[in-house]
């Protein structure tokens, strides 16, 4: 169920519906997703481009973030088709890369401030985002993600990436360990089991305060436990 708040109403606090604890398995672990304006459930969101490192806008939840994608404002739906089109018909040109640092972000490991960068982590998040560029066969892709035992329950949201042409998720990640051992855990799973499909993750995932493009994604998948 598609949520409707839109990003010019989120509060710097973020908003967030009461919801009850439930436990969620992390590849064989046990961890327990706190819903809370103060929680782990928030990271932050930027409603400007990546050139400046700009100032969070907002600390939104996964079910936001879906609402964002599916349902963008305007402006960024048009930057972000425009977008996809460019790299379409051009590939990853200059004028594509251009567009494409223009579409908001988010950085799905935390709240950060005054800026995105590691120093500035204010808290981590329960997510992590893994970037999968150039699949062959993105229904492909997406059915696996979306099947696998032990990822399935891990995944918040799935979308296609700006170019069209690859897939990002945003999965739980275990806060008694680091940022880095759990990015490993996940891409060494994936590289094991998937990785003839392309689903190995862009190590770029590795740094806590990664960037995530926000493009128009009508097809994206929440999982049902956030809606």
């Amino acid at each position: 169920m598609k949520t409707t708040n839109k990003p010019e109403n989120f509060v710097a606090s973020g908003e967030i519906a009461d919801k009850d604890s439930s436990s969620m398995p992390f590849l064989g672990q046990e961890i327990a997703p706190v819903y809370s304006v103060s929680g782990t459930e928030l990271f932050s969101y930027f409603n400007a481009g990546i050139q400046g490192n700009p100032a969070p806008h907002a600390a939104i939840t996964v079910a936001q973030l879906y609402s964002i994608i599916t349902d963008p404002p305007l402006d960024l739906q048009r930057l972000s088709d425009a977008a996809r089109i460019e790299f379409s018909n051009n590939g990853n040109s200059d004028f594509y890369k251009k567009l494409k640092r223009q579409l908001h972000h988010v950085a799905p490991a935390g709240t950060f401030a005054p800026h995105r960068d590691g120093k500035h982590l204010s808290a981590r998040s329960k997510w992590l985002v893994l970037d999968f560029d150039h699949l062959p066969d993105l229904t492909v892709a997406r059915d696996t993600l979306l099947t696998d035992e032990l990822l399935k329950c891990e995944i918040g949201i799935l979308f296609t990436s700006p170019s069209g042409a690859g897939l990002k998720i945003l999965v739980a990640a275990d806060l008694n360990s680091s940022h880095l051992d759990n990015f490993e855990a996940y891409a060494d799973y994936l590289t094991e089991h998937y990785a003839s499909i392309g689903l190995v993750p862009d190590r770029s995932g590795k740094d806590i305060a990664r960037a995530c493009f926000v493009p128009h994604a009508p097809e994206a998948w929440l999982n049902p436990i956030y809606s």
